[in-house]
């Protein structure tokens, strides 16, 4: 795969892009396998299913735990694992173990694998994605297996699957589960709710600030803006979260229960809506505000090099920060006693742009194609959910434990893959590899003034 870069004229972008699509078929091939399932399985679901498992989104539409067999299920694992810390991240340190120098190109490659363009040492960078993914992996496997093997008396085999899967899915924010009713089972215990959540917020924090926390740790230096921006953001989107989610549903899906789970089924709700997609209350009986509202965190997602989808926090920041100095005809934008660049303004109004045109055009096709009975902002959940890669729905009408997206056709369940696969790539590099660079004109016109709003 590295070799092809070098050809002339191939993008790394679209090579990055191929080589999701390549492992998209390899897993849908060994998922088609007789030795995965019980049952029947079509072409068009198994794809669907490789996709999100690729890129760590868990919209089902089969019951993952019912349907799959251990092989399977170990297909799917390694899947999200792949997809979770980037192949690019895998092939990197394969070549840094057999003291392979890597070129430029291929340098470039893994710069655009991660959305980033400042990184000076990428081996050493790779080695350290997959140390801090296998350390934090097997630690939350440790803890979660403390609980199954201990406190519910799961046998030793099912522990140790149940602890391994849930801690990996969880860490790259993939959301499939071996419950056929996510963890809606151990809503109120808080060592399970709380291992999770943790682990989802870490793998969308993201490695670059995971990084430099720990470097700021050891070497008891500040940690950088674009860290302070992610975990601030990051931070207020949970709080919010909570306080919205506790307000909408205090007197709805929540009514029941003591004041101690509303908080804290609303706090995990919180986390796990911008990336994972687990769920410790049935989503479909959240009323329509608190869908809208998730559906906002679901657009805005994850941060950057971290394990999600969305158009990303940092993305988010810089909008608003944006928007409010644009509103107070301020020309400079500052974030954390910094000035930002004329060109992260435009990057990041590009991005939220692109996302909301292509989730347009995707809810055009998916609303005027697929006829179901329920509401149309189940839908656009669904295709929201997808370009998140966040995996939440509302769920199937007709098939038991799945996703809404169980009852789509042909055609719908093609959308939703397809977005599954911008949503994990990025809108921006996407646009790289779609567009041309063309040649800069030498002719200067001059400015025009028009009449706006």
């Amino acid at each position: 795969m590295i070799d092809i870069i070098k050809k002339e004229g191939v993008k790394p972008v679209r090579i990055l892009i191929t080589g999701y699509i390549v492992l998209i078929a390899i897993g849908t091939i060994l998922l088609s396998l007789p030795i995965s399932h019980n049952g029947i399985f079509s072409i068009i679901d198994a794809v669907f299913t490789s996709a999100s498992a690729v890129c760590v989104t868990g919209l089902i539409v089969k019951d993952t735990p019912v349907f799959f067999t251990p092989f399977g299920k170990s297909v799917l694992l390694l899947l999200i694992q792949i997809g979770g810390i980037g192949y690019m991240s895998i092939i990197t340190l394969f070549a840094v173990l057999i003291g392979r120098k890597m070129t430029f190109q291929e340098e470039l490659m893994i710069k655009t694998s991660y959305n980033h363009v400042s990184m000076d040492d990428i081996g050493k960078f790779a080695l350290s994605v997959l140390k801090w993914t296998v350390v934090v992996e097997i630690l939350g496997a440790i803890i979660l297996f403390s609980r199954f093997y201990l406190i519910y008396k799961f046998d030793l085999f099912h522990s140790f699957s149940k602890s391994i899967f849930h801690s990996v899915s969880s860490f790259c924010n993939a959301g499939f589960s071996l419950f056929s009713t996510s963890i809606k089972g151990y809503y109120n215990d808080p060592i399970i709710v709380g291992t999770i959540s943790l682990l989802i917020i870490l793998g969308g924090l993201g490695f670059f600030v995971l990084r430099d926390i720990y470097s700021s740790i050891l070497k008891k230096r500040k940690i950088t803006v674009h860290s302070k921006i992610v975990l601030s953001t990051t931070l207020l989107l949970i709080v919010i979260g909570i306080i919205v989610i506790l307000a909408m549903e205090n007197n709805s899906s929540l009514m029941n229960l003591s004041l101690t789970d509303k908080v804290f089924i609303s706090f995990f709700q919180s986390v796990t809506a911008r990336t994972a997609g687990f769920n410790t209350i049935n989503i479909s009986l959240l009323t329509n505000g608190t869908l809208f509202f998730i559906i906002i965190l679901m657009f805005i997602g994850a941060s950057p090099g971290g394990t999600g989808g969305g158009i990303k926090t940092t993305t988010f920041s810089v909008l608003i920060t944006g928007l409010r100095k644009l509103a107070s005809k301020d020309d400079r934008v500052d974030l954390f006693k910094r000035n930002l660049s004329i060109n992260s303004i435009n990057r990041a109004f590009f991005i939220f742009t692109i996302s909301l045109m292509f989730v347009i055009v995707s809810l055009l096709l998916l609303l005027g194609t697929q006829n179901l009975q329920g509401n149309a902002l189940n839908i656009i959940f669904e295709e929201i959910s997808a370009f998140g890669t966040v995996g939440l729905s509302v769920g199937s009408e007709t098939i038991t434990n799945t996703s809404l997206s169980a009852d789509f056709n042909t055609f719908g369940k093609l959308i939703i893959i397809i977005t599954m696969i911008f949503g994990k790539i990025g809108p921006f590099s996407v646009a790289l590899a779609l567009v041309e660079k063309g040649k800069k004109s030498k002719i200067q016109y001059p400015p025009l003034e028009i009449i706006i709003g």
